[in-house]
């Protein structure tokens, strides 16, 4: 398969997400996030799409490149264990352990 990817844009997509990256959601913020019911994930060579099932039925698409993709799924594996709802084999724990 083709890989689209020179060291160079790899480098970019890196600098662009650590020089850009905005700032965390904070408790308000997360509360008035929109929380899809469902999501739906579209790979390709050049990154993923995911599409969310909204509760009022529509849709919302976003293209993540490889590197914004990685940095998601560490997070959410690592991040999702220190907040304790998944477990170090990554499953869902049965009750929560940290609440922020």
């Amino acid at each position: 398969m083709f890989w689209p990817f020179t060291d160079e844009a790899l480098a970019a997509y890196e600098a662009a997400f650590r020089n850009r990256k905005p700032a965390a959601p904070d408790v308000q913020a997360r509360e008035a996030a929109p929380q899809p019911c469902s999501a739906a994930l579209s790979f390709s060579n050049a990154g993923v799409c995911i599409r969310f099932a909204m509760e009022d039925g529509s849709s919302l698409d976003l293209f993540l490149n490889p590197y914004v993709a990685r940095e998601l799924a560490c997070s959410t594996f690592q991040e999702g264990e220190r907040a304790g709802w998944l477990d170090e084999d990554v499953n869902f724990r049965t009750s929560p352990t940290y609440c922020a």
